[in-house]
């Protein structure tokens, strides 16, 4: 049978579906809306509509950006007005307008502006040499620093605007005024706002030094206290105290409390302490809240031998050194460094001190004070015992006059620390020369230089002299009071030495030194019971203090407590670290334990640091055994 086969049959094309519409977007729309291409003219339009609704986003974008351009510029002006009207509001700036000069004046130079300049350089170098904690923007309607001259100019700029807003919102000082001709001369009239004008008048010839006049007076009126202060470093003391005392009875509180300030400086140049001290606490009493008054008050009452008063005062001065913005920006750090090592050497812990001093010795912010810094510094390695390191303290300032004052009450303790006797007469000689010329040296060597002498003259041997001398100290001087129980305690006098102690403590009940001298006399004269009480309080009151632990393991170790004085001597050693007496008797407490290894290790380290002779001739020994 033949197999048949046919051809495939053709699809027919589908026919178009009829349309229900005849307006091309809604057709083209239907043929989208079932997944065909739309026909024709209705593809164009699609294409069309298309290119159009990009370009409307574009352009939409475009505009977008251009308002956001927009606010973000408005914005940014907003902000940099705002900042302009936060400046100007905050601007203490003291502005010197050019003068009114005569015009055959400024035809041969000198303008307007050049008067204003001379002016401005006057008022900026007596700025200069006015040093002073206080900042300048601390002042009732003072400036902040800023000295200018402010020339006018024609159209708004951005300086023309500032300057509006300055004198609109801020606290601007102007200073203006003219120079006129005389029948005698010049006249020049400066106004700062404050009163009537200040007249200066003179010779033609003598312009410029009418001129320094006048910047002169300009600035005592727009800074008295700095004037002041300005004044004093000139050694023009009646007008610098004239103006002070205008301060204190006219000033704000503000006022009132820096003008005790300048008095008490004045008072102390003098050798009044006890006028200074009371100014001080005037200061106090008028603001409280300043931080001068109070470091002055405690400077003055360490001087007069109050030392727990003092403590007291360097307390209140650190908690209130720049509450109301009263300290000069630059000083802050520094007075915080020299505050808290001032407090540091009343409560015992010289190392604080030490480190305190040597950091201000290369702060330049310090200023002058740096001499005193430096002799305090010597003072802190006394008092840890390194001798050399005080010694050479003592010398980067041996030549300075200012500051003989603070090297001698340091050098007296120094050379009695190196047994210079004479040394110690030396000073006391010096200082009782000096008291003729320099009668604020008066203070310093009642109560810092004298007693120490008196106690020379007892090493030496003269009691009769050493206890008429130091009975010619004040009564309620700290230090001498303890001298006194160490003189009585040479001449064997036990009841007047336990007196004179007794008295020491009860006048600083918070500082630890004369328990501390009232453990070693007890000890020398073999109380160790009562050595180890006094000793133990001392320690209660400046745990930072290396004394009273020596003297905690000096009891223990002569009452055989080897353990206990290694112990105590280990504790002394960190706040001491190079106390060559301390390593001596470190060692043979070590020794005494049967630990020689350990001994011998303390006794070389020892050798390597300030002993006295007989300690250096004790550890030869000691060495010479082993």
């Amino acid at each position: 049978m033949a197999e048949s086969s046919s051809a495939p049959r053709k699809k027919r094309p589908a026919r178009p579906e009829p349309l229900t519409t005849t307006d091309p977007t809604e057709i083209a729309l239907e043929a989208l809306s079932k997944d065909r291409p739309p026909p024709g003219a209705a593809l164009a339009l699609v294409l069309e509509q298309k290119r159009l609704v990009s370009w409307q986003v574009a352009n939409e974008r475009a505009a977008f950006m251009l308002r956001l351009c927009g606010a973000v510029v408005a914005a940014a002006a907003l902000l940099v007005f705002a900042a302009m009207v936060w400046s100007a509001s905050q601007s203490k700036a003291l502005v010197i307008e050019p003068f009114s000069v005569p015009p055959d004046l400024a035809a041969n130079g000198l303008t307007g502006q050049v008067v204003a300049s001379r002016l401005l350089d006057r008022m900026a170098d007596i700025q200069g040499k006015a040093q002073s904690v206080r900042a300048p923007n601390s002042f009732a309607r003072a400036w902040d620093g800023g000295i200018e001259v402010q020339i006018p100019s024609t159209g708004v700029t951005l300086g023309e605007l500032m300057r509006v807003l300055r004198d609109w919102l801020g606290q601007d000082r102007h200073i203006s005024g003219e120079v006129v001709r005389t029948p005698a001369g010049l006249s020049i009239a400066v106004r700062t706002g404050e009163g009537a004008a200040v007249v200066i008048e003179g010779r033609e010839a003598e312009i410029q030094g009418l001129l320094l006049k006048a910047g002169e007076a300009a600035f005592g009126q727009v800074e008295p206290y700095r004037y002041a202060v300005y004044l004093r470093s000139e050694k023009r003391w009646p007008e610098s105290q004239a103006v002070l005392q205008s301060l204190v009875k006219q000033g704000t509180a503000s006022d009132k409390g820096w003008g005790h300030v300048g008095l008490g400086a004045l008072a102390r140049g003098m050798g009044d302490e006890p006028l200074a001290l009371a100014h001080y606490r005037a200061g106090v009493a008028a603001a409280p809240w300043q931080y001068l008054p109070w470091l002055n008050l405690s400077h003055s009452q360490t001087l007069l031998g109050d030392l727990d008063a003092a403590r007291v005062s360097i307390r209140n001065a650190q908690q209130r050194l720049n509450r109301r913005g009263e300290v000069r920006q630059g000083m802050l750090e520094s007075e915080r460094i020299s505050a808290k090592s001032q407090r540091a050497m009343l409560e015992g812990d010289f190392m604080t001190a030490r480190n305190g001093w040597a950091e201000l010795v290369t702060d330049k912010h310090y200023g002058p004070a740096v001499g005193v810094a430096t002799s305090r510094l010597g003072w802190a390695y006394l008092e840890l015992h390194e001798v050399q390191a005080a010694k050479r303290a003592q010398l980067t300032y041996a030549k300075a006059d200012q500051y003989q004052d603070t090297l001698e009450e340091v050098g007296v303790r120094l050379a009695l620390a190196e047994d210079d006797l004479q040394g110690v007469f030396d000073i006391a000689d010096r200082t009782a020369e000096r008291v003729k010329t320099v009668p604020a040296t008066n203070a310093v060597r009642r109560c810092a230089i004298e007693p120490f002498a008196a106690l020379a003259m007892a090493r030496l041997g003269d009691l009769p002299g050493a206890q008429a001398r130091v009975n010619a100290t004040p009564e309620d001087c700290y230090d001498a009071l303890i001298i006194r129980g160490r003189i009585a305690a040479l001449a064997g006098d036990r009841a007047g030495s336990d007196r004179w102690f007794g008295r020491a403590v009860a006048r600083a009940p918070s500082v630890p030194f004369a328990q501390t001298a009232w453990a070693d006399v007890r000890l020398a004269r073999g109380d160790q019971s009562g050595a180890l009480k006094q000793a133990e309080a001392a320690h209660r009151l400046a745990p930072r203090f290396a004394d009273p632990l020596k003297l905690i393991g000096d009891v223990r170790l002569a009452r055989g407590d080897a353990k206990g004085a290694v112990k105590a001597y280990q504790q002394a050693a960190e706040r001491a670290p190079r106390w060559g007496g301390l390593y001596l008797a470190w060692g043979e407490a070590l020794a005494r334990q049967g630990r020689m290894d350990e001994a011998q290790k303390t006794w070389r380290a020892a050798s390597g640091m300030d002993l006295s002779a007989a300690d250096r001739t004790r550890l030869t020994g000691l060495m010479a055994r082993l």
